[in-house]
């Protein structure tokens, strides 16, 4: 978690761990897609100006948290007896998540950011 709260303090968003929204939701005792969706939308709007890419390691490293955090998530689904259905979702989605991943990256930073890391 420190490392997360580093990358979050490089980025310029370190804000977002008392963002009044997220601790809102962190109460709910249970968290639905809707809920997610709303939240992504939220903290893109507000944290897009703030965030700080001003080079490639910032894009790597902004990357690797995307990564960690489903990671995570697959950590939990296993935690809780539902490994088969996450390794059928890996496998069968295992490309389509990376690509995924990695547009929903690129496309989150701006033409004009990534062509300051040059």
């Amino acid at each position: 978690m420190d490392e997360a709260k580093n990358n979050l303090r490089a980025l310029n968003c370190e804000t977002i761990l008392i963002d009044g929204k997220l601790t809102e939701l962190k109460r709910k005792p249970a968290i639905t897609k809707a809920d997610l969706k709303d939240l992504y939308t939220y903290l893109q709007k507000k944290y897009k100006n703030s965030l700080s890419i001003v080079s490639f390691h910032d894009f790597v490293r902004a990357s690797i948290e995307i990564y960690y955090q489903r990671y995570h998530e697959i950590l939990l689904a296993v935690s809780k007896g539902k490994s088969r259905k996450v390794a059928g979702e890996i496998i069968k989605n295992k490309k389509q998540t990376f690509d995924r991943t990695i547009t929903w990256s690129w496309n989150f930073f701006s033409n004009r950011e990534r062509a300051s890391w040059n």
